[in-house]
């Protein structure tokens, strides 16, 4: 279970460039009496949504939070609480110091707001669009939806992939389980015959329940009491399964619909930096991931390059495991 956990092919996750805005329209949301927590935060919870911010907005959101939350009714101090405990340890900040700003999407963001330049070259960096409900100032770096639209895609993509990742996990341990089973009937066996007064002790055990299941059997009641019993058990799983497969195709027809709306936040790069390569192979990987790894299957040249950047970008964090992009 641990190995398939740390497998990012069985649980996936999708990065997500997050503006101040939707952090603080989500953040003022959560706090609502009786309203259940938002796709935003329950698919940073599960992973299946990696939110990336700069660090300046962090300083964003706490400057402007309170006010945000006063206008809309909501208490700010608990608007504060649930930024700082429960939002703020699930975000990554990646300083994207020194990374290149004269990319033409960053100069326009620059054009049309300066204070958003760093949050415009961690997207550029992503290759994904901003998150954001302030489009003037993101331009052609903002997402091209509606924000709410684009988080429900991102959810019902997630809702998809945790589907297919309990399959997977269901078909291993089964498979496992049953290769278990014969390895211990098999193990079971040999001890047997090593041990024969065990074994023999063993086979009376064997003869007193098929005795009773004999003696249970030969009453009429007794038997339709066991065949009522099987034939409930059998409804029951025939629904559960029934359950199951509605519940796979519907997941199925709202991540195909969810498709080509994720497709729109992706930002073509036909020739990705070695910085960007780095991002975005770190950016979708649970764990940080050795350096020898991430370089491993390029030439010598680019090998160096690569290790140059992760050297030379802040955005890139050296941990005891690897590298990971960002920090909490």
């Amino acid at each position: 279970m641990e190995l398939m956990r740390a497998a990012d092919s069985v649980f996936p996750t999708r990065p997500l460039v997050v503006d101040s805005d939707v952090l603080m329209r989500n953040v003022v949301r959560e706090v609502r009496p009786g309203r259940p927590p938002t796709k935003f935060l329950n698919h940073i919870r599960m992973g299946t949504v990696r939110a990336f911010v700069a660090p300046h907005q962090v300083h964003e959101v706490r400057r402007h939070l309170r006010r945000v939350a006063a206008d809309v009714g909501v208490d700010p101090e608990s608007a504060r609480r649930m930024f700082e405990n429960v939002y703020l340890p699930m975000l990554w900040q990646v300083d994207t110091t020194g990374l290149p700003s004269n990319d033409p999407l960053v100069v326009e963001v620059a054009e049309a707001d300066g204070a958003d330049v760093e949050t415009a070259k961690l997207a550029v960096l992503l290759g994904v669009r901003v998150l954001t409900a302030n489009k003037d100032h993101f331009r052609q770096v903002a997402i091209v939806n509606e924000w709410l639209t684009v988080m429900a895609a991102y959810a019902d993509a997630g809702v998809f992939d945790g589907a297919n990742a309990s399959l997977v996990v269901s078909v291993r341990v089964s498979g496992e389980g049953a290769i278990a089973a014969a390895k211990g009937v098999q193990n079971g066996a040999t001890y047997l015959v090593e041990h024969p007064r065990v074994a023999l002790g063993f086979g009376l055990a064997v003869l007193f329940i098929v005795f009773l299941g004999v003696m249970v059997l030969s009453d009429h009641e007794r038997r339709e009491r066991v065949q009522r019993f099987l034939e409930d058990a059998r409804k029951v799983g025939a629904e559960a399964l029934h359950g199951a497969a509605t519940s796979y195709g519907r997941a199925l027809e709202a991540a195909t619909e969810a498709e080509p709306v994720l497709a729109a936040e992706l930002l073509t790069t036909p020739n990705p930096t070695p910085e960007q390569v780095l991002a975005r192979r770190l950016a979708v990987s649970r764990w940080p991931i050795p350096g020898s790894v991430l370089v491993s299957g390029h030439t010598e040249e680019y090998s160096q390059s690569l290790t140059r950047a992760l050297r030379e970008y802040p955005a890139f964090v050296r941990t005891r495991e690897g590298w990971q992009l960002g920090r909490h």
